[in-house]
């Protein structure tokens, strides 16, 4: 005797199969892939003389005592905050071995567009000293200026006097 099988349960049976086999085939389509990127950005500091890099202050005791110039910079940076020093050389007059920063006749100054902590009355200045601390970063151009003052009288003596100061910009912690 055969069995037979009632085409309404052939049916449900062929269903689910075709079902369970559309469903794995879907599951496998839709399968899904992860990529991972890591993005590592460089910290820089950029930081160029817009004007003033080579400063003549002309003086005279007796009719013009006193003489002033301005360097100005651009500081580009995307570190959170940043510090500028200056390391200031030998200013001596002549060979006559009186220098103008040990004697208090020349001075600093510095102002800042941003947050900093710039130097500012004048002051004479140390060997190496912040002209800035703890400016913002984090942008695309921000400006500063360091001021120069000479100021002399009858005690300095004739002569001429060339000093280089080199700035460094660093990142702040």
């Amino acid at each position: 005797m055969k069995a037979r099988v009632n085409p309404m349960v052939l049916a449900v049976i062929l269903g689910v199969v075709i079902f369970n086999a559309t469903a794995v085939l879907a599951a496998d389509e839709g399968a899904q892939q992860q990529v991972t990127i890591t993005a590592v950005v460089a910290q820089r500091i950029v930081f160029s003389i817009t004007e003033g890099a080579s400063i003549q202050l002309n003086v005279d005791p007796l009719e013009n005592p006193e003489a002033t110039g301005y360097t100005h910079f651009e500081v580009k940076t995307n570190a959170p905050s940043y510090s500028i020093t200056a390391s200031f050389g030998a200013f001596e007059v002549g060979n006559t071995g009186y220098d103008l920063i040990e004697h208090g006749n020349f001075y600093i100054m510095s102002t800042t567009s941003g947050t900093g902590m710039a130097i500012d009355d004048w002051t004479v200045p140390q060997r190496t000293m912040e002209v800035l601390s703890g400016e913002d970063g984090l942008t695309n151009g921000e400006a500063f200026t360091v001021g120069y003052m000479l100021h002399v009288d009858f005690t300095v003596p004739a002569g001429s006097a060339t000093t280089t100061i080199v700035f460094t910009a660093s990142v702040s912690m």
